[in-house]
């Protein structure tokens, strides 16, 4: 009897390590070559991403045995009944590198199609042609507290920066100075593991928020991107130019004004 009990918690114990094993596997950015991007985080996390070009949805993410679903749960005003909206797909592989879904639900299958999704995790997703020149990106304001942003990057890691921020006169101005080499090293990491040759921005209009820009210069092409609503393909790249540390790019103020290109 001791060793049958001895076995099943043998085979408990193996169970729970390979589910736990692939849920740790399955944790982090994942793209396809249609620039569709999921992004896992850890357990109990909500704000897990499944995404497209088009679409974007931030859902809770369970993992049992070969399937992986993306869900919502959520009640309607005045009653007390739970709705459940299940994004549910087949693990046909997974590996370090690639994971390979195939749609099971009418969500799921709404969302991608009937068809499997080859996906690239992000730091396996490296294009090492990408020779990068120089990187423009404006923010504009919003009907909040948006600041403005003109932000010119080149190739050596010098930085041109001209910031608007409301009820910070410290912070505004025109600036220069030299991006750390961590972060010029995180720039051109994102930059070759983003597909950024087949980007394409949506042309969606709104009237309270900010519009994004972005110009790149790489492999002597230029690129311009432009839109309210960037695909999540590119939210890795805004949110390290909107996000740079003024340490991280050694500001200095100047008082010459500085043309960007637009």
């Amino acid at each position: 009897m001791k060793n049958i009990i001895k076995i099943v918690i043998l085979i408990f114990s193996i169970f729970s390590f390979e589910v736990k094993g692939q849920d740790k596997k399955l944790q982090g950015v994942w793209i396809s070559t249609a620039n569709d991007v999921i992004v896992i985080k850890e357990k109990g996390n909500n704000f897990n991403i499944l995404s497209t070009a088009n679409r974007e949805e931030q859902l809770k993410v369970n993992v049992k045995k070969d399937t992986i679903s993306f869900y919502t749960q959520y009640t309607k005003l005045g009653s007390e009944k739970s709705y459940l909206e299940k994004y549910d797909f087949y693990i046909s592989k997974l590996t370090d590198r690639r994971l390979a879904l195939i749609p099971t639900s009418i969500l799921s299958r709404e969302f991608f199609g009937n068809k499997k999704i080859i996906f690239t995790k992000q730091e396996y997703n490296v294009d090492k042609t990408i020779l990068f020149d120089k990187l423009v990106y404006h923010t504009t304001n919003c009907l909040g507290t948006c600041p403005k942003i003109d932000l010119e990057i080149d190739k050596d890691g010098k930085v041109y920066l001209n910031r608007d921020i409301i009820d910070n006169k410290e912070k505004s101005g025109v600036f220069e100075g030299q991006l750390s080499s961590d972060a010029f090293d995180k720039l051109i990491d994102i930059l070759k593991t983003s597909n950024v040759k087949s980007w394409s921005f949506p042309e969606k209009d709104g009237y309270d928020g900010a519009v994004t820009t972005l110009i790149m210069y790489y492999n002597g092409e230029r690129k311009y991107f432009k839109s309210m609503f960037p695909p999540t393909i590119s939210h890795q790249l805004i949110n390290f130019l909107y996000n740079l540390e003024d340490s991280k790019m050694n500001l200095v103020r100047i008082n010459k004004s500085r043309s960007f290109e637009y």
